[in-house]
Order: C-alpha cells, then sequence, then structure tokens
C-alpha cells in the first residue's frame, strides 16, 4: 500500500477534492438535509446546518491521516455530493457516496466512481473495491455495474442503515486489473 491520503482529482466537469469549511451551508443545502438522498445512507437527515459543520471539521481533522480518502464532488463547481473510502480492511477499500438529488441520474457518480477507483488501484495499490448497496437502492445498483463491479454476495438483515433497520444488501466487488 502507498497511502498518499486525499488527493484532488479533476477531469472534465468533475473535481474531487477535499472538503472545506465554507462547503457546509451548500452540503445542508444540496444533500445533508434531504431525507429522498440519506435515506440509504448511515446517517440520518441533517437537522440543522451545525450538523452538517461538525460532519465536515471531522472529515477535515482526518485529512491529516495519510490513508483518509474522502472526497467532495464538484460538478462544473458546484458541490453535488461525495464520495469516500468508508473502511479499510488489509488491501481492500469499501467505498461509500451520496449525490444531490438534482444531479441524480446524470452519470455524474459513475464517473466519479471512476476517478475514485482508478486514484485507489493504481496510486494507493489497493487491489479490491467493495461497494455495499440495500437491495432496494437502484440506482446505487446501477453505478456499480456500469463501473463493471460482480454481485458477489447478498447479505440478509443486514443492519447497516439507521433507526435500527434491517436490510439485505448487495456486496459488489472489483478486482485490480480486470
Amino acid at each position: 500500500m502507498n497511502h498518499k491520503g486525499t488527493n484532488r482529482i479533476t477531469k472534465g466537469k468533475i473535481t474531487l477534492r477535499r472538503f472545506e469549511y465554507k462547503d457546509a451551508k451548500e452540503m445542508f443545502d444540496n444533500w445533508a438535509s434531504d431525507d429522498n438522498v440519506t435515506k440509504w445512507l448511515t446517517w440520518n437527515s441533517h437537522l440543522d446546518i451545525n450538523e452538517t459543520k461538525s460532519t465536515i471539521n471531522e472529515w477535515i481533522s482526518n485529512y491529516k491521516r495519510n490513508d483518509f480518502y474522502h472526497w467532495a464532488i464538484l460538478y462544473n463547481n458546484d458541490l453535488v455530493g461525495s464520495i469516500g473510502v468508508n473502511k479499510i480492511d488489509g488491501d481492500i477499500a469499501i467505498i461509500g457516496y451520496c449525490l444531490s438529488a438534482e444531479y441524480q441520474n446524470k452519470g455524474i457518480m459513475t464517473k466519479c466512481l471512476s476517478l475514485v477507483e482508478s486514484y485507489l488501484f493504481n496510486d494507493i495499490n489497493f487491489n479490491e473495491i467493495k461497494i455495499l448497496c440495500s437491495i432496494n437502492n437502484a440506482a446505487s445498483i446501477r453505478v456499480v455495474e456500469k463501473n463493471n463491479y460482480k454481485l458477489i454476495n447478498e447479505i440478509k438483515n443486514y443492519r447497516e442503515n439507521k433507526n435500527d433497520i434491517y436490510e439485505n444488501y448487495f456486496e459488489f466487488s472489483k478486482l485490480k486489473n480486470k
């Protein structure tokens, strides 16, 4: 492993960069307070901007670590979502992501996942990337399938969601150089 931390990645209209303190209002307005976006996430919608500020402060603090990977997604310079490594298990990165409802179904997350995947495989030297998706989250399943991830497991009654909701999840995987 060659950990380098969260570095800027830019391609076309997409920029992936570290979160900044000034991002709180845009993050809160664009997705963190939207129940339709957060229903698939492990955390509840933010009720006020202070929750968003606290989350961003935690991420900024973690940027000191060279094994912390979490990007703000900018599309045409608008802050529209986030993508990052939720867990590292040896040479396996487990990724999570979310995107503002206004920007969904436009191929943005598919491109972001491809950019992050390339960075993690080629620059950091992970050998596998995994993604867990609720079996009910069709949009996220489409993102991983478009990026040629393979379904490797269905996890029954997995508690990944908040509020003690147990759901069935699909586990997808992609190996380096495949």
